[in-house]
């Protein structure tokens, strides 16, 4: 009964595993993995210097190395079944967070995340799924935040090239 159970567990983490690390992007087949992986860690160096456990930031509001809202885990989490066991600590932990980020990417520029849109991804990630609003004067504020967002961050990119 004992191995039984061991052999069960065994596979249920290993069906976990196969999931979680199908729908992460950073493991790509079609050699788009190493743009991909650059821009995460590009993403990881702009928003936590790129530290391990970074401190939480912006008022102790977000947390991890890309520097997670809740709210943003919880758009992810809708998003992406795959990832709908994850706790919001989770965010700490760089692979996890790296699902929630592609996750919350796939769900609000699906064709930027699969045109390797680095500039329109770093956007929403930095602004929201509002960053391309114009009516208002703040939404050209936050336009005008996302890209100078995006251009720090393309520079980042290009110093790992």
């Amino acid at each position: 009964m004992v191995r039984s159970l061991k052999i069960l567990i065994a596979v249920m983490f290993t069906a976990i595993i196969v999931v979680l690390v199908g729908s992460t992007s950073a493991l790509r087949a079609d050699g788009a993995g190493d743009a991909q992986n650059r821009f995460f860690d590009a993403l990881c160096i702009k928003e936590s210097s790129g530290v391990a456990n970074p401190p939480k930031g912006d008022g102790g509001m977000a947390r991890g190395p890309y520097q997670i809202w809740e709210h943003y885990f919880q758009d992810a989490l809708e998003a992406d079944e795959s990832i709908r066991g994850l706790h919001y600590e989770d965010c700490d932990d760089e692979f996890k967070a790296s699902m929630v980020v592609g996750a919350y990417m796939r769900r609000y520029e699906l064709a930027a995340w699969d045109a390797q849109d680095w500039q329109s991804l770093a956007r929403l990630h930095n602004g929201g799924p509002s960053w391309r609003r114009t009516a208002s004067a703040k939404d050209q504020r936050r336009r005008a935040k996302t890209l100078a967002y995006w251009r720090g961050l393309k520079k980042i990119m290009d110093g790992l090239d």
